[in-house]
């Protein structure tokens, strides 16, 4: 069986990169989008899940089934150092 990977923020500038970076890798993996709006990320060429953080009560079978995870999140404030 394919090692499944799952990707969060996948319809983002760096979550882009990071899939179609392992694409081209071409791993053997199957990838899956973890995101909270299905519609961006029908363009990926690869199988996409609803992942909302808020929304917890879903998220356990959003990931059922993946064995590794790519966790890429967004900062919504910027923090100041």
């Amino acid at each position: 069986m394919k090692m499944k990977i799952g990707i969060t923020g996948a319809t983002g500038l760096l979550g882009q990169l990071v899939v179609e970076k392992l694409k081209k890798k071409n791993t053997g993996a199957n990838l899956v989008a973890l995101v909270r709006n299905p519609a961006k990320a029908e363009g990926l060429g690869i199988e996409v899940r609803k992942f909302d953080y808020e929304q917890p009560e879903a998220l356990p079978e959003a990931l059922e089934g993946i064995d590794s995870l790519i966790f890429i999140k967004m900062l919504r404030k910027p923090i100041h150092l």
